[in-house]
């Protein structure tokens, strides 16, 4: 995930693209705290790719709901785990194994075994250290 600092750099070179002489700088200092907080659950390449692809269709300094919506469609692109999945993903594989190998299924497994074949030996091997949940 990116850090403050990382989302902190992006925002401030998006910022120079809309400059507000109006604005004072603590202004933007607030307005980038709360962007830094709800773009934190994204990847470093995630925030730099939704960034410039709304610095290129926006006119104007975007909302936070418009970077958070360009996120969401480039993570769905490229495929990137949520931070949520991320840690369903890590619990499970932490979790001890789950005994599902009942005799029919060892039985059948056995069954697509290639007599000779180099992942016959490895599956054979494996299927006789399975232990089975009678």
């Amino acid at each position: 995930m990116a850090s403050a600092q990382e989302i902190g750099v992006l925002l401030g070179r998006l910022s120079r693209h809309y400059w507000r002489p109006d604005m004072p700088e603590n202004h933007w200092k607030l307005v980038f705290e709360d962007y830094m907080d709800d773009l934190a659950p994204y990847s470093v390449e995630v925030l730099t790719d939704a960034i410039a692809r709304v610095r290129r269709k926006s006119e104007w300094f975007p909302k936070v709901a418009v970077i958070l919506k360009e996120c969401r469609e480039v993570q769905s692109l490229r495929s990137i785990p949520t931070r949520e999945q991320l840690i369903h993903d890590q619990q499970k594989l932490l979790a001890p194994p789950e005994n599902d190998w009942t005799p029919e299924k060892l039985a059948a497994a056995r069954k697509t075994i290639k007599p000779g074949s180099a992942t016959g030996v490895l599956l054979s091997k494996f299927l006789d250290s399975v232990e089975v949940n009678e």
